[in-house]
């Protein structure tokens, strides 16, 4: 509830007190890896994605999204298009868009717009509606366009 209503630090705080009275329950390790992200703490955001995948590798794919999010902010591109892939495999539901932002991100850094083009257009297929949409259609555009 603090981070939805922007009190970024009292969720951190928040944050680490629960996972000071529980160790071993990964979603305080995962959304204090949302909030690094938020905060722009790509070595902090690194790390406690790393956390949470040792806990339980399979089950939160929000973490591998993290750990790729900051890894590309990091400058590790392989590690992060390697981490985004695993992310979006995990995420039967579809529930986690993002992944298929930043791969396509991604694919456009490296200069392959083809697949970055496919990326976007999965992302805008599964959530036309979602948070991102404008800036992955404003991103399509671009890429479209000559020059």
């Amino acid at each position: 509830m603090l981070q939805q209503q922007d009190r970024l630090n009292e969720a951190v705080e928040a944050l680490a007190k629960a996972r000071q009275a529980d160790p071993q329950y990964i979603k305080p390790v995962v959304q204090l890896a949302q909030v690094a992200g938020i905060q722009r703490r790509w070595p902090d955001e690194w790390r406690l994605s790393a956390e949470a995948l040792d806990m339980h590798p399979i089950g939160f794919s929000p973490a591998y999204f993290y750990r790729a999010e900051a890894a590309f902010h990091m400058g590790k591109t392989e590690e992060s298009e390697k981490v985004a892939r695993e992310a979006i495999r995990l995420d039967q539901d579809g529930q986690y868009p993002e992944s298929m932002i930043l791969l396509g991100a991604i694919f456009e850094q490296q200069g392959n717009t083809a697949d970055a083009v496919v990326e976007y257009k999965a992302c805008l297929k599964l959530a036309p509606h979602a948070f991102e949409a404008q800036h992955v259609k404003e991103a399509l555009a671009r890429l479209k366009s000559p020059g």
